[in-house]
């Protein structure tokens, strides 16, 4: 198997010698270090073609210090404690008050899974366990070093540069005390969560981790962080294939979406099992959350069957959406798509179920809003949110803000459960979107990959709203879609980007909710999609990746190049012309 691995990143890298994040993508110089640090593992030599040309694309751009603080934490952990490369984090952090800043908590969720791990397996000196050849004494750690914002906060600042300094020393009065906890957070994690979308990085830092924490390789929590890795690799053609996340819950879903919108008779036993098995999955266990918003009922999904801790508003405001199909009490005027079926005496989905799993979700989505009105992915915002200093060097932010992709999608799920306009929450989050509409007219969300994908999602969750501020905004927003059309009738990642099949779905769902006559347009869009689908009923995946949360990576995604694209048809087969 790893002899395929290596096959399989080498098949991978481009006439440049780097890699792309995604397949189609462009030259990334996280993903370049991230594979030549994997082949020195694996025990191909410096001098290795393949890793010389690549150990060029590395320096001409900025080099190991240039990349993002998560590929800095895995070179720290495969490499040493080496001051240019550790992100900073320290277990210590773990045990600290709140009031002194820079707590494990004040961190978003993605950033904690990456920095504790790392901290832990760097402060037990575990790194002496690998080939002494993963040295990358070849490439300059320090070319191009960014270091993060100075902190809002003098006293977070403070803290955090007395307990590195101490660190430096060899002052480390609490790493005993430190670690113990530490031990009990991996401990808890690898039993049943495997954090933010259940990424293969962050399951490989959890895994040395654990390792580094003396945790036998026999044990029970070891034994399925394995199993779980093993799982998100697949044969292909004689390759190995790794997926970076599981996010079987955020896909079926988004399926369940397509279907429905695409006229599927929601009593099909297709349907209700999809439906069932996305209540098995709701989250009503303790999470992270709750550090930020105690004293509420636990409730949401997570975007992997496995993310107990990590429950998200996005992805659970997709899945209630899709729940939606299936409401016996729901009404037509709030629900635009979708018709009434009755589930009595259905043996594969129970309607009281899914009445008291909906209304758990609806009531954590509420719990979960900001004062600014909108949305985070994964924790809930202070009231009064100073900054603090991030212990990850060049991390956009410290803190898991509102951003227009979860609340687009909160909102869509609360309207169609009947928060109408009035409704506290909706008028909080309207404020919010129509505050943050950028001046091209688009929406975007920090380390997501596609506007028009973002876009769309605000445009849904807009729809049917009788305002005339709203009004205005769909039309700047539609005709900006519009203006980013190409001549073939598609849509691609920006303007005069080449067409492909996910984008072009994004921008004509969004135009159907938008504002304004661009039926010519949206006829070309759903052209293009006819044009390009495959003779299987499929669409390629190649040239997008599919749309992404903060601190997970990009990478294409073959079921959603195909629902994305029945949703799109779906929509327009029920909206009428213009």
């Amino acid at each position: 198997m790893v002899g395929q691995l290596v096959d399989s990143v080498r098949s991978l890298q481009t006439d440049t010698g780097a890699w792309s994040a995604w397949s189609g993508g462009p030259d990334d110089l996280d993903a370049t270090v991230t594979s030549y640090l994997a082949l020195r593992i694996s025990g191909t030599g410096s001098e290795d073609i393949t890793l010389r040309a690549a150990a060029k694309f590395v320096e001409q751009n900025g080099g190991i210090g240039g990349t993002d603080p998560f590929t800095r934490c895995l070179v720290a952990l495969m490499t040493g404690n080496s001051p240019r490369t550790n992100p900073g984090f320290l277990p210590e952090m773990l045990l600290l008050p709140p009031w002194l800043g820079n707590h494990y908590n004040d961190h978003p969720a993605w950033a904690r899974v990456i920095a504790l791990p790392t901290s832990v397996t760097l402060a037990a000196h575990a790194t002496d366990r690998l080939p002494v050849s993963v040295n990358l004494d070849e490439l300059d750690l320090s070319a191009g070093f960014r270091r993060g914002a100075a902190s809002a906060s003098s006293l977070s600042h403070v803290t955090s540069s007395v307990m590195r300094l101490l660190d430096r020393m060899g002052v480390r009065p609490w790493r005993q005390s430190a670690l113990r906890a530490s031990r009990e957070w991996l401990l808890d994690r690898s039993s049943g969560s495997d954090g933010p979308g259940a990424s293969a990085l962050a399951l490989v830092r959890l895994m040395i981790a654990l390792t580094a924490a003396d945790e036998s390789p026999d044990a029970a929590n070891t034994t399925r962080v394995l199993q779980t890795l093993n799982e998100l690799i697949w044969e292909d053609a004689g390759q190995a294939i790794v997926a970076p996340e599981e996010i079987s819950v955020w896909d079926t879903a988004n399926v369940l979406n397509a279907l429905s919108t695409s006229g599927m008779d929601s009593q099909s036993n297709r349907v209700l099992k999809a439906a069932s098995w996305l209540l098995d999955q709701e989250v009503q266990d303790q999470g992270e959350w709750q550090i930020r918003n105690p004293n509420v009922r636990a409730s949401g999904w997570s975007r992997s069957r496995a993310g107990r801790h990590y429950p998200d508003v996005a992805n659970s405001g997709c899945v209630l959406t899709a729940l939606q199909y299936l409401r016996d009490d729901q009404d037509d005027d709030a629900v635009p798509q979708g018709g009434r079926q009755s589930l009595a005496g259905s043996e594969l989905l129970d309607a009281a179920l899914l009445a008291a799993a909906t209304q758990r979700g609806l009531a954590w989505i509420l719990s979960m809003q900001n004062g600014d009105g909108g949305w985070s992915y994964w924790d809930k915002v202070p009231k009064k949110n100073p900054e603090p200093a991030s212990a990850l060097a060049g991390l956009s932010s410290s803190v898991d803000g509102s951003a227009a992709e979860p609340t687009a999608l909160a909102l869509s799920a609360l309207r169609g459960f009947g928060y109408g306009k009035g409704a506290p929450a909706v008028e909080k989050a309207l404020q919010y979107l129509l505050g943050s509409q950028n001046e091209s007219g688009m929406w975007d969300t920090p380390d997501c990959n596609d506007v028009t994908y973002v876009t769309c999602r605000v445009l849904q969750s807009l729809r049917g709203i009788r305002d005339e501020t709203v009004h205005a905004s769909r039309i700047k927003a539609s005709h900006r879609l519009v203006g980013q059309g190409n001549s073939d009738g598609g849509w691609g990642q920006g303007v005069q980007a080449v067409s492909n099949p996910q984008s072009t779905s994004w921008a004509v769902m969004g135009l159907l909710c938008g504002e304004g006559s661009h039926q010519a347009s949206v006829d070309g869009g759903i052209n293009y999609l006819i044009r390009e689908q495959k003779s299987d009923g499929s669409w390629t995946a190649d040239s997008c990746p599919a749309p992404r949360a903060p601190g997970l990576v990009s990478y294409t995604n073959d079921l959603a190049s195909i629902y994305y694209p029945l949703m799109a048809l779906g929509e327009y087969h029920r909206t009428p012309s213009e």
